[in-house]
């Protein structure tokens, strides 16, 4: 059963639609609460795109399809677990109490997982398993948590799909990136935005946040072992997605990721040789990011930037 709902991230109103759901870990058993959401909308208006293809709106944090255990603390996926959906399990409990047959009113894969939810005995004060965990946020750098949890998921991974290493990859890429992720501290087209001219205008918090700046650039530059060996692991698995019933290369955004990824590298000419072999119908499409990064290819840059 979905539930819509309006909640305010950073006082903006955000949608979402959300199934509550009971997921059970695959490395302990532990049961969890877990909201999964299915819909996202923002009403900002204020999405920022950067060229390594994460766009910052409200929620500055990437929502995954993986999830973190409350009790091992291991990473494991949605769709390999467990789970059924909380009306279920309301429904098994009053078709029980009427004696009404619960084998007709539910398929033979919701009824195991009911049943062993039910058999744990606990289905209150569940320990939640969204990720990011919302303790990280208590945090001034929430990234720390998030790096850690992805640098350990990959190094014990052997035996995780080609696809979940790449979504591992890529959320670690973008995370890393966050520490370098800066706004400008002038921004014209901010002007009409009351908080930003609160911002501009008090001194303290402009204090802050030139030093949080100069810590988050310090926090960039403690993770750059990692950054190049995830980007030169990423940069080799990302590959165009095959239409076997076409029996055509379709583009997907992995050739603009390795344009970008090869150019964070430093690897410039390796990045214009893959500028130039992009066809005229994706240079149209991603016109402003070609443009941008051949600036800072001809600059030898290897900053991220937003694209609009």
């Amino acid at each position: 059963m979905k539930r819509e709902i309006v909640v305010y991230l950073l006082s903006i109103p955000t949608k979402m639609q959300i199934v509550h759901v009971y997921i059970k870990c695959v490395h302990c058993g532990q049961w969890h609460d877990h909201a999964n959401i299915v819909s996202y909308t923002s009403f900002s208006g204020r999405g920022e795109n950067w060229s390594d293809g994460k766009t910052v709106t409200s929620y500055d944090h990437e929502f995954a399809s993986f999830v973190k255990c409350g009790n091992c603390g291991e990473i494991f996926w949605e769709n390999d677990a467990m789970c059924v959906e909380e009306h279920y399990v309301s429904k098994y409990v009053k078709t029980k109490e009427k004696d009404e047959g619960v084998e007709k009113n539910f398929t033979p894969k919701q009824l195991a997982a009911i049943e062993d939810f039910i058999k744990g005995g606990e289905m209150h004060d569940l320990p939640d398993t969204s990720y990011p965990l919302s303790e990280y946020f208590y945090n001034d750098f929430p990234e720390v948590f998030i790096i850690e949890d992805l640098d350990k998921a990959l190094r014990q991974g052997e035996d995780i799909s080609m696809h979940k290493e790449i979504e591992l990859r890529v959320y670690l890429w973008h995370t890393i990136n966050d520490f370098a992720r800066f706004r400008k501290m002038f921004e014209l087209k901010r002007l009409f935005e009351l908080q930003y001219l609160k911002e501009m205008f008090d001194r303290k918090s402009m204090k802050n946040q030139i030093e949080y700046r100069r810590l988050s650039e310090k926090k960039f530059t403690d993770y750059q072992k990692l950054r190049v060996s995830n980007l030169e692991r990423l940069v080799e698995i990302l590959n165009p997605v095959k239409n076997l019933k076409a029996n055509i290369i379709q583009f997907d955004s992995s050739d603009i990721q390795k344009i970008e990824i090869n150019r964070e590298l430093g690897r410039f000419d390796k990045a214009k040789e893959q500028i130039n072999k992009l066809n005229e119908a994706d240079k149209k499409f991603y016109r402003k990011f070609i443009y941008k990064s051949s600036k800072y290819i001809s600059n030898r840059d290897t900053r991220i930037f937003r694209i609009d």
